[in-house]
């Protein structure tokens, strides 16, 4: 088994030293998968390739300076950082793990896993009472199993549950909050150069 490459479009570069190809790759075999599926933009010439990239937007390949390019990645990259390192200091921040020890003692001290669940579900996802029952089980505790699956947009059901407040926690709460739709924002578009060398790409490759 492997993978088919389909050229979907192909043109000459820049400079006319090379080629800009816009690759699709897919299973050769009809059994489903979950990668098989694949999209390259390439720049067959050295010199082109040093001066320019290929990207998809608005709904088009397109040829943009390479700078540019790399900045704006590299931009998206310390957005999605900023909010992964203070989403990271929070949770293992002595004020949270103190209040998440307090709530898996309370949900821990209930009489069954049925009753744990229900007290669960307003907080995060468990699943049905059997499921959640092998789960806890699997993990080696109810403890262990919601020390693994919390993040930030659990812990303010958790202070009510708690009924308890703490705005400094709340405060870090809307911070990650903050630094993750940053993070989801759109960057400002690039400024083409040239035409596109394709039109209206594949709706897959632009998800």
């Amino acid at each position: 088994m492997g993978t088919e490459e389909h050229v979907v479009s192909r043109g000459p570069c820049r400079c006319g030293g090379g080629e800009f190809l816009y690759l699709h790759y897919e299973p050769d075999h009809g059994w489903p998968t979950k990668s098989g599926y694949s999209t390259d933009l390439r720049i067959t010439c050295a010199a082109c390739d040093k001066k320019y990239a290929l990207t998809f937007q608005d709904e088009h390949v397109i040829v943009v300076d390479k700078t540019a390019y790399l900045a704006r990645h590299q931009e998206r990259e310390a957005r999605e950082s900023a909010w992964h390192r203070k989403r990271t200091k929070l949770l293992k921040s002595d004020a949270v793990q103190a209040r998440v020890g307090e709530f898996i003692a309370r949900i821990a001290a209930l009489p069954s896993a049925a009753a744990m669940a229900r007290a669960l579900r307003p907080i995060l996802h468990v699943g049905g009472d059997d499921t959640f029952r092998r789960n806890i089980r699997k993990e080696g505790g109810v403890g262990k199993w919601l020390g693994k699956g919390l993040d930030p947009g659990h812990l303010k059901p958790i202070l009510d549950y708690l009924g308890v407040s703490d705005e400094t926690i709340e405060a870090e709460i809307v911070e990650v909050d903050r630094l993750w739709q940053r993070s989801k924002e759109p960057l400002e578009p690039l400024v083409p150069n040239g035409e596109p060398i394709y039109w209206r790409a594949h709706p897959r490759d632009l998800c």
